[in-house]
């Protein structure tokens, strides 16, 4: 009698093991349909030609016939200006985001897709893929290690949380943290900031089981300090993040009790950070003759008239914090009566001194979305969870940290926009989440307090779910809309109460 109840326990288990599995995939199996959906603007298909059509492409282009500079050249009239990154005078010919030195056009964009992707795919097909997919994938794959860190985490503190929330958390980190903004419109930016998305989350990933596994497998320890070291040359903010993850990792192997192998794991971690490090330093001193110079001194943009470094030392600076920090957490959200019946909003906090050396593109604050309010419920409870979670609040706090540290680095550029908030958004909703989830976890025998969060959970999701989705219809610079005009209108009327 005592075997078959036992054998019912493990076949339910079983089964409930089982259902939540098959459910997990079929989230990640919709997520990814709608990245392609929304990137391709519902066209599910993409572009790829035999000659360069991106600057991604043109960049691929370069290395494949053996050099560092783009094709393209520069139009005599633009060489022939007083100064030609004066945005002034240069807009009809330069070649726009473009690096312009020594009468050669480079890119400060990482080149790591270029080289590790678009050009092998072009070796090995003659084609040139489209940028939005690779984005796509990019997006996909960042997506999926955030949510390996917070199953992993909630996993060892063996937390049962009812399958409604883990459905949400992962809906949430995949769909609410302006993905589909910036997957609307895919331009070149757009491909650094989703490679330093992917790398940053798959580096947070084997760093986290590297602090806190037992056993740590030394291809872990190689992986995070690879993708950590692409992390910084994907977005070169990101160095600070790296820069305390490595500090405290060093310090780390030091304690008394992991003193085994300590410098064979040393070894191992920090050999990829500088062998990338040094090719870094030597990609820029080739084409800039400085180990510091991504470019981004003699990019070629619009909006601010500058003179050759004036971009770095005058217009970026902790003097653009305050009004990014208004716009990124405060800028209102409107509501309009007609589809997509949510907007960003058109008007901005700009300091009068900035006011002609600071852009704003159309966006929403943080703290409009539901979802990210939760992390009010968790500040109550820390000490009760730090108490009976220790490692996996002290991680919580450490990813915490490192969308702070993003935030900074994001805050002292003289511009503020959605696409923007993917460097510091997935790792807040990580450490969110994780809180979360443990304040669940220390309420779980208050009932009514338990419900509460249940039916506010629930919502907070709901409603940034749809207000992220119907965020992209219009999207950045109206893509969705001047690429699939019926489909647009088409959505518009049948949601159009």
């Amino acid at each position: 009698m005592q075997n078959s109840r036992n054998n019912q326990v493990k076949a339910n288990k079983l089964f409930i093991l089982k259902r939540n599995t098959i459910i997990e995939l079929l989230v990640h199996l919709l997520v990814f349909f709608v990245y392609l959906w929304i990137a391709s603007h519902g066209y599910l298909t993409f572009d790829y030609s035999k000659t360069p059509i991106s600057k991604t492409h043109y960049q691929s282009e370069a290395f494949l016939n053996g050099q560092l500079y783009l094709k393209i050249r520069p139009k005599p009239e633009l060489l022939a200006l007083q100064n030609p990154y004066d945005g002034r005078y240069n807009e009809h010919l330069r070649l726009h985001d473009a690096s312009l030195y020594n009468g050669k056009y480079y890119l400060y964009f990482s080149p790591i897709v270029a080289f590790f992707i678009t050009s092998p795919l072009k070796l090995l097909t003659g084609y040139y893929i489209s940028d939005a997919l690779i984005c796509t994938l990019l997006c996909f794959i960042g997506y999926l290690f955030s949510y390996k860190i917070l199953a992993y985490t909630l996993s060892s503190a063996q937390l049962n949380l009812p399958l409604l929330y883990k459905t949400g958390m992962q809906l949430a980190l995949g769909l609410t943290i302006t993905q589909l903004y910036s997957l609307n419109r895919i331009k070149i930016y757009e491909v650094a900031i989703f490679s330093g998305y992917a790398f940053l989350m798959m580096g947070l990933y084997y760093y986290m089981l590297i602090m806190t596994s037992t056993i740590t497998k030394k291809i872990y320890i190689i992986l995070s300090g690879i993708f950590l070291a692409f992390t910084v040359w994907a977005r070169p903010s990101n160095f600070i993040i790296v820069f305390i993850l490595s500090l405290l990792f060093l310090v780390y192997q030091f304690f008394p009790q992991r003193r085994e192998y300590k410098l064979h794991k040393i070894f191992l971690f920090f050999s990829p950070l500088f062998i990338i490090g040094f090719v870094i330093a030597w990609y820029n001193y080739i084409r800039f003759g400085s180990i510091t110079e991504f470019g981004l001194t003699y990019q070629l943009t619009v909006g601010f008239n500058y003179t050759k470094g004036e971009i770095l030392t005058d217009i970026f600076g902790m003097h653009n914090f305050f009004a990014n920090m208004v716009n990124y957490f405060f800028r209102d959200l409107q509501f309009v009566p007609f589809f997509p019946y949510f907007i960003n909003c058109t008007q901005f906090y700009v300091p009068p001194e900035l006011a002609n050396r600071y852009d704003v593109e159309c966006q929403s604050g943080i703290l409009r979305i539901p979802i990210f309010s939760l992390i009010l419920f968790c500040i109550p409870l820390c000490k009760c969870y730090y108490t009976k979670y220790r490692q996996q609040t002290l991680f919580a706090f450490l990813i915490l940290i490192c969308s702070l540290l993003s935030f900074l680095a994001v805050s002292v550029a003289p511009m503020s926009g959605m696409r923007y908030m993917i460097d510091f958004l997935p790792s807040f909703s990580i450490a969110m989440f994780i809180l979360f989830s443990l304040s669940l976890a220390c309420n779980k025998h208050a009932d009514q307090h338990f419900d509460i969060l249940s039916l506010y959970f629930c919502f907070a999701v709901f409603i940034s779910l749809l207000i992220n989705f119907l965020l992209c219809f219009p999207g950045y610079e109206y893509a969705f809309i001047n690429a699939n005009p019926h489909l647009y209108r088409t959505i518009e009327h049948f949601l159009n109460f």
